[in-house]
């Protein structure tokens, strides 16, 4: 007798243990079923499909089914090693866990992944019969969880209607890891989930580096200085920075260019050709401010603090960017610190290491500086004002200031008056 009672029970664990195995291979069959499989099994057998779709329509019951059976089958063997000796019943709970683990849990679930259509096919009878059997039991579990959750004002129906943003997105990582999806599909769903949460300081050009035009300039100097840039539109600041009038487009700004009455006019006189500007804080949702810039059909807003002062500026395109990644256009170049013109001439920004420009254009610098407006500046002796724009050669290579931006230059032109060497 004594013998024969751990048998039964070491029997009977192995049974519900061979039961779990084919219950969690079938479960996870279920799960990566596509649809195309699944019309396929509905055209073979139509008894089958709807069996299927009775088991997905059930996803709680059927959960509760694998665990209980995964349960029971645990609690059999914790029965088996506790009429063992201390010892051996060490060793076997050990064994357990490690035989649990891989031919209850990870075995199956890659065997259930590899053949889903074949094991969904193979698996659905005898599982939903499993399910069927299992309801007086599992029907009790609910009902107990039911009322617990009903103690502490929980709505089981709340539990399984939110599907939560981490929920979406583990979904799309566990794709992205099985080749479903590709990388850059993964990005821009992860993306437009972070889209909501990020704001308007988050993502704007920052002041220093914005390229405004003085409202004082000619419309014959403020079209050559677009000429030099590789931008659209421009803030027009009159007097001050911080006071910015409106935005011009460069294509405008050409067609006016060609009615040569208007060369001479100052820009803020152009009433006709500055266009009002988008003001925004810096705590503004991005996607709030998207909409706000398709509805007044503008691409440049301007960013402001807490002060009132310009913070940065925001373009339609770097709010989009944010999902789909950079973009570039025929105009663009990759590396925009240091551009490229026709004439063999560069565009620099001011905020350039020297270590950047000696590796691209050769140039080698004779101060210890950090970047090409603090060299420009000792070389001057001076810091230069807004609306500055002198010229010094130093070496055969002359640097004209393009523009200035709170004492700081912000672009300069390199021009290289003899060829150079190598």
């Amino acid at each position: 007798m004594d013998g024969t009672y751990p048998s039964i029970i070491s029997g009977i664990t192995a049974i519900f243990f061979i039961i779990s195995i084919v219950v969690y291979i079938y479960s996870q069959a279920v799960q990566n079923l596509s649809d195309a499989s699944l019309l396929e099994i509905k055209e073979k057998n139509e008894k089958l499909y709807y069996r299927i779709i009775k088991l997905i329509n059930s996803p709680y019951r059927f959960i509760d089914t694998v665990q209980l059976v995964s349960i029971v089958a645990s609690l059999l063997f914790g029965i088996y090693a506790g009429l063992q000796d201390m010892k051996t019943g060490i060793i076997f709970a050990c064994a357990w866990i490690v035989i649990f683990m891989i031919f209850g849990i990870l075995l199956p679930k890659k065997i259930g992944q590899v053949g889903a259509k074949k094991f969904t096919e193979y698996l659905t009878d005898l599982c939903y019969v499993l399910m069927i059997l299992l309801i007086p039991v599992t029907f009790i579990i609910e009902c107990v969880v039911k009322f617990i959750l009903f103690i502490f004002g929980i709505k089981d129906k709340e539990l399984k209607d939110n599907v939560t943003e981490e929920d979406i997105l583990s979904v799309i990582n566990e794709g992205h890891e099985q080749g479903v999806l590709h990388k850059s599909e993964a990005e821009m769903i992860n993306n437009i989930f972070e889209f909501d949460d990020k704001e308007a300081k988050d993502i704007m050009t920052h002041r220093r580096e914005i390229v405004a035009l003085d409202g004082e300039m000619t419309l014959s100097e403020a079209a050559k200085e677009m000429l030099t840039m590789n931008k659209t539109r421009y803030p027009v600041y009159k007097d001050e920075f911080d006071n910015i009038i409106g935005i011009v487009n460069f294509r405008d700004v050409m067609v006016m260019y060609n009615k040569k009455e208007s060369h001479d006019k100052k820009l803020y006189e152009l009433k006709e050709l500055l266009r009002k500007p988008i003001f925004t804080p810096e705590t503004k949702k991005i996607n709030l401010l998207f909409r706000i810039m398709q509805s007044e059909k503008n691409h440049l807003a301007i960013v402001v603090d807490e002060y009132g002062q310009t913070a940065g500026i925001i373009a339609m395109e770097d709010i989009l960017e944010e999902i789909v990644g950079n973009i570039f256009d025929e105009y663009d170049d990759e590396d925009e610190d240091i551009i490229k013109r026709e004439d063999g001439s560069y565009v620099v920004k001011g905020n350039t290491s020297l270590e950047d420009i000696t590796e691209k254009l050769g140039i080698v610098f004779d101060e210890d500086c950090e970047t090409i407006s603090g060299y420009l500046t000792m070389k001057f002796e001076r810091v230069l004002s807004r609306g500055e724009r002198p010229e010094i050669v130093i070496n055969n290579i002359k640097y004209k200031i393009l523009g200035v931006r709170n004492r700081m230059i912000s672009h300069v032109l390199i021009t290289f008056l003899e060829k150079k060497g190598g």
